[in-house]
């Protein structure tokens, strides 16, 4: 597809994510929003393989490890002119600075509003080069924002709901909720509702969205990134 005649119904996305809830929630973002996904993958390889195949328009790649630089400059090879849009926890400058000379087109935060996620790929779609500056800064003004309101949709949840939204954060259905927790799958059930009804949330994957989104719990890691205070 050119540049003239792309139009907000055929954009074709790769998207490469190890983490799978993040990866599926965000593919069912870019579907409502009328992109194609062409793919939803765990490994750059995998993205890679993809893109040297068919034409894609963009590819969105996790940076769970940022140092495999080769992986990344063979994938911003194989997409040609299509850009590569690297989506990080958290990157210091330095290697937001080596990303970018490997092929990365831009870098966004995953912990910023899905919202922003999609502005800054619809801006690489465009041809702006840009790296998040809300990574190397102190976690401060906006993202402050959403860290208060993490904390206080987090003082809502028992210490038994928060092991459980980690792990969904972790991809973990049901029923690996239940064996690693210890209790029955009704048990499990009931707490996943509860944590659902307390932050808002309507699914799982919009839990995930909001754990995330508001710096609550790690998206690589599942692990709480807020400090609550301790029960008297």
């Amino acid at each position: 597809m050119t540049q003239n005649n792309r139009d907000r119904c055929t954009v074709r996305i790769v998207l490469c994510d190890r983490h799978v809830s993040f990866a599926e929630s965000l593919a069912y973002v870019l579907t409502l929003r009328g992109d194609d996904v062409v793919g939803v993958v765990h490994r750059i390889s995998d993205a890679t393989a993809i893109m040297a195949d068919q034409a894609v328009d963009i590819c969105l790649v996790d940076a769970d490890d940022p140092d495999r630089l080769d992986d990344l400059h063979a994938l911003c090879c194989a997409v040609g002119d299509a850009p590569v849009v690297l989506l990080a926890a958290d990157v210091d400058p330095d290697v937001q600075s080596r990303v970018v000379k490997a092929g990365v087109r831009a870098v966004v935060a995953k912990r910023q509003s899905l919202s922003h996620v999609l502005r800054v790929l619809d801006g690489a779609l465009s041809g702006e080069s840009v790296v998040d500056a809300t990574m190397s800064r102190d976690r401060s003004s906006g993202h402050g924002r959403h860290r208060s309101e993490g904390q206080r949709l987090a003082g809502y949840l028992s210490p038994r709901e928060r092991q459980v939204l980690s792990g969904l954060v972790r991809g973990k259905d049901t029923a690996a909720l239940a064996r690693s927790l210890s209790m029955s799958t009704n048990t499990a059930r009931s707490h996943v509702q509860n944590v659902l009804t307390k932050l808002g949330a309507h699914s799982r994957l919009a839990a995930v969205r909001i754990a995330v989104q508001m710096g609550m719990v790690d998206p690589r890691t599942g692990e709480w990134l807020i400090e609550l205070p301790r029960a008297s």
